[in-house]
């Protein structure tokens, strides 16, 4: 069962839902409902406001519960459709005992063979916490 801890920009649920069934349809050739995996979808919203700086203490604790709220439910990995949530990657993934995915590593592996710059659109607090422009730039892209 795939596990998703949401609510965090509620609005990226749906799309990443669809983006799921999607894959399923591509990769498996699912067609019924019953071709998909189970998926548990958590909303857990926290305390992010677009004109105020990051509470990293709050965020990181309100993140954390949601995590090992979705684990007690008995997933078998969990995937966050936030950027922002992943500067506590480390944190959660200690919190919990079941795989976490790295969305940023995930979106690196798509980037096509042979590129050398990226070009990255994020929130304010995504672009200042350079999550994805230490791994670019580990993977040696500009």
């Amino acid at each position: 069962m795939i596990g998703i801890l949401a609510g965090m920009g509620p609005k990226s649920t749906g799309p990443f839902v669809d983006k799921v069934v999607d894959e399923c349809q591509k990769i498996y050739g699912a067609i019924h409902d019953t071709d998909f995996p189970h998926m548990m979808i958590y909303s857990c919203p926290t305390p992010f406001y677009m004109n105020k700086p990051l509470n990293h203490t709050d965020m990181e604790n309100a993140i954390i519960k949601g995590a090992v709220k979705l684990e007690k439910t008995g997933v078998d990995f969990i995937a966050i459709p936030c950027n922002t949530a992943h500067l506590y990657f480390n944190q959660i993934k200690k919190s919990i005992s079941v795989p976490l995915l790295n969305m940023i590593d995930e979106t690196i592996k798509k980037i096509p063979k042979g590129s050398k710059k990226a070009a990255l659109l994020a929130t304010v607090p995504t672009v200042q916490s350079g999550i994805f422009q230490e791994a670019l730039n580990r993977e040696g892209y500009d």
